[in-house]
């Protein structure tokens, strides 16, 4: 979901992220844990 550029710059990291993971560290390791897979966007 986007969010403003405010919300970007002024929001801890935790709030940013209440996954507690990014998109780039979840498809990572999704990509590290099945090297027979592809992921597709």
């Amino acid at each position: 979901m986007p969010i403003d550029i405010e919300r970007f710059e002024s929001d801890p990291e935790e709030e940013l992220k209440p996954q507690g993971t990014t998109n780039a560290e979840v498809i990572l390791s999704f990509l590290a844990s099945s090297p027979d897979q592809a992921i597709r966007l």
